[in-house]
């Protein structure tokens, strides 16, 4: 039985290793396919698409950025530049995702007033989140592979010695029938 416990996780731990080494492993084409999701989910969050605002609040809020290179991407082409950018509270310090962005406006006024708005865009600071989430899910994948085979040897080491002390028993057993008769 233990044999066999540790023959599968070995083949466990190889279907591991083949799943993480083709699923995880990050490209810069893979890197360019998020870059343009991100750009596309930014234009529509700026054409008020509710489902895509709620995501850049949450991801702005989560890595105090704003918008995609920063806040000038908040600000109207027709608004000079001497006027702070139109940003969304999520941009903000004072933000807080339990209270309406219509409670928080006066905060939101404020905030660009004094251009106390996160300076440092979003998309980098995603795509970095993204690198490093795969490489951790990486990490962690190698762990249990390692874990797996370690396991596995244990488990053929000790199933061996469970089946010689058997067959020391059984020799035992015969040894002294024979010596008994």
């Amino acid at each position: 039985m233990g044999r066999v416990a540790a023959i599968v996780l070995i083949v466990l731990a190889l279907i591991q290793a083949i799943i993480a080494g083709t699923a995880i492993r990050v490209t810069n084409e893979d890197q360019i396919h998020l870059g343009r999701a991100l750009t596309d989910s930014f234009r529509l969050a700026k054409e008020h698409n509710p489902r895509n605002v709620k995501m850049w609040a949450a991801t702005q809020h989560n890595l105090n950025c704003c918008g995609m290179y920063g806040p000038e991407d908040y600000r109207p082409s027709n608004v000079p530049s001497y006027f702070p950018p139109d940003v969304p509270i999520s941009c903000c310090p004072a933000y807080d995702p339990n209270r309406s962005d219509l409670v928080q406006e006066r905060d939101r006024e404020i905030c660009k007033a004094r251009k106390n708005f996160n300076d440092i865009g979003c998309k980098y600071l995603v795509l970095d989140m993204y690198v490093d989430s795969s490489s951790l899910a990486l990490s962690v994948i190698i762990g249990l592979i390692i874990l797996e085979c370690v396991l596995s040897i244990y488990g053929a080491v000790l199933s061996k010695k469970q089946l010689d002390a058997s067959r020391r028993k059984a020799e035992e057993g015969d040894n002294h029938e024979a010596g008994g008769k």
